[in-house]
């Protein structure tokens, strides 16, 4: 979800990468990878929402 745009400016949303997992070495490319995200905002129908997308 790229917030700048699928979000209402005057509704505040926050997207954060917490972590992001993906293989053992630097030369393999991962079977799976794992990303963690936050969504942080006021208002309970905008995170929701952001999920949905």
């Amino acid at each position: 979800m790229i917030v700048s745009r699928e979000v209402n400016p005057f509704d505040p949303a926050v997207v954060t990468v917490g972590t992001f997992r993906g293989g053992t070495k630097r030369n393999i490319i991962a079977d799976d990878a794992k990303l963690e995200l936050t969504v942080r905002s006021y208002k309970p129908e905008v995170r929701s929402s952001s999920w949905l997308r």
